[in-house]
């Protein structure tokens, strides 16, 4: 009996601990490769990544990443957030050095880091993309060539 309910207790806490982590609270296996992410500065979430390509790399215009910054902030709004409409968006980066002189961009214009304003704060109206849904877009981008 003693062992059954210790095993009941066991997988409830694990689905318990699981479900919270799909609302945003507590870190996830996808809230550690964020923190990754954040943190490397190989990524291509970081501003200094497409500063490494060699010369010619194709990169962005200053209109395209305006373009970019307004269709990107249009998505989001107090009333609901469009992370499929996001997503799409990212898809059209072509390289990784694409995305990190968007990054860059983005930090000397708008003054935020682009991967952390992505993620918001966890608290409404503040609650941009969740860490599963920018995990999505950082797959996709990694599977990018770095430079072209």
């Amino acid at each position: 009996m003693m062992i059954g309910t210790g095993l009941f207790l066991f997988l409830g806490f694990d689905t318990l601990k699981k479900f919270l982590n799909e609302l945003g609270f507590g870190q996830s296996q996808e809230g550690h490769e964020y923190d990754n992410e954040v943190s490397d500065p190989g990524s291509p979430w970081s501003p200094l990544f497409w500063k490494t390509g060699p010369a010619g790399t194709k990169l962005l215009t200053v209109a395209y990443c305006q373009q970019l910054a307004k269709e990107i902030d249009d998505c989001f709004s107090p009333w609901g957030d469009d992370e499929a409409a996001v997503t799409a968006i990212f898809k059209r980066f072509t390289t990784q050095s694409q995305l990190s002189f968007y990054v860059d961009w983005v930090n000397k214009n708008i003054g935020v880091d682009l991967l952390k304003w992505l993620k918001g704060s966890d608290v409404w109206p503040n609650d941009r993309l969740s860490v599963k849904e920018i995990s999505v877009i950082t797959e996709y981008i990694k599977s990018l060539p770095k430079y072209k």
